[in-house]
């Protein structure tokens, strides 16, 4: 009987955003793949982004200030602003794009962090271990990986 290795949970928080926290669930290289193939192709934008929130298992954000002072709830979701936001597409589409930028790279760069094996854990030295760690993740960027045919 083999290993069957277990979808790990990651929590992400962001040193420029104190108190942002993200749950999100590891996916597999063929959807991240898919996911940048998608991103590539204007027309099919929205499914990279149904991949990565179909991936959150829970966030603290809250709806944003609406756009329009006059509107009391938002004409995208119906939610007033500061209501808890809800994880699904409609939601992504309240944010500013370049926070849901920053959550998405958030979510696969947790993926991609790399864990040393105990053995060697104990056996190298801490400079040693950061530089290991940072050889591994550089291995490891999905923007870095060929390209399946």
């Amino acid at each position: 009987m083999g290993y069957k290795p277990q979808r790990p949970t990651y929590v992400i928080e962001f040193e420029d955003a104190p108190g942002l926290e993200l749950r999100c669930t590891s996916t597999s290289l063929g959807k991240l793949q898919s996911t940048q193939q998608l991103s590539a192709d204007p027309t099919k934008q929205f499914e990279a982004f149904k991949v990565f929130v179909d991936n959150v298992v829970s966030w603290n954000i809250e709806h944003p200030d609406m756009e329009n002072e006059l509107d009391e709830y938002c004409t995208v979701c119906g939610s007033p602003a500061g209501a808890p936001l809800d994880i699904s597409l409609t939601g992504l589409q309240c944010l500013d794009l370049g926070f849901i930028t920053k959550l998405f790279m958030g979510w696969v760069q947790g993926m991609t962090q790399v864990s040393i094996p105990k053995e060697l854990n104990s056996s190298l030295g801490e400079s040693a271990q950061k530089e290991l760690i940072q050889m591994l993740g550089q291995l490891q960027n999905p923007t870095t990986l060929p390209k399946l045919s």
